[in-house]
């Protein structure tokens, strides 16, 4: 119900605040900031989830341009703004006096993306879903890479039951209290073989964008986890 109700506000937002043009800026000003960022504005350890915030603004860009009413755009948008509003402990912490501009401004535009659509309404009830989804995603084109060595291929293989069993799970319940445990589990069992995953990704021209999502999204699910325990 709560999901209808932001996507009635999207439409009346498109009907009377802004103009359709006004959001694209606010999603493209965000696009914008998170490749600086990501570019000169911090260190490359910190660059996966920037990543993944750029793909996922790309992505709700795109859409909203494509089809600016819609239960798919609003999806999307969900799914960027709650990555961006989760990752404010992350920004705090990479936050320098070089960046800390950048920063301030890239959060200007989330929270105007945020009050313009009334996302903050949303219960997100399906974040744990979208992003073990794109772990499973890219876990499957690694096992199909001859790149990726067979050692790492079988570790990849053996999380995929549990990692399709949690997918199905958080489809079917949402974002509930046994969900996130489902989300442990996967991002326990992704803990034990990141080394792996760092030595040959990392390393690898081929697969670094692959590697970038992977890291990126599994400290999101971090950050999921962390959020269902505090609340």
């Amino acid at each position: 119900m709560k999901k209808l109700m932001v996507l009635i506000s999207l439409i009346v937002f498109s009907q009377n605040a802004l103009c359709e043009t006004d959001v694209v800026k606010i999603l493209q000003n965000i696009v914008d900031q998170s490749k600086f960022l990501f570019e000169s504005g911090v260190y490359e350890q910190d660059k996966p989830r920037i990543f993944v915030l750029i793909k996922s603004t790309e992505t709700s860009l795109a859409k909203y341009k494509a089809q600016p009413i819609g239960m798919n755009t609003l999806n999307a948008l969900l799914d960027t703004y709650s990555r961006f509003k989760i990752s404010k402990r992350y920004f705090d912490f990479v936050r320098t006096t070089f960046n800390e501009v950048a920063i301030d401004s890239l959060y200007t535009n989330v929270s105007d993306l945020s009050t313009a659509l009334e996302l903050d309404e949303s219960p997100f009830l399906q974040l744990i879903y979208i992003n073990l989804k794109q772990i499973s995603e890219q876990f499957t084109i690694l096992t199909k890479s001859s790149v990726v060595s067979e050692g790492l291929r079988i570790d990849i293989q053996e999380i995929m039951p549990a990692l399709g069993t949690a997918i199905a799970y958080a489809k079917a319940n949402g974002d509930v209290p046994s969900t996130y445990a489902q989300a442990e589990i996967i991002y326990n069992l992704i803990n034990k073989i990141e080394d792996d995953l760092t030595q040959e990704l990392s390393q690898s021209q081929s697969l670094m964008i692959n590697y970038m999502e992977i890291m990126g999204v599994h400290q999101f699910i971090g950050s999921l986890i962390e959020q269902g325990r505090e609340n």
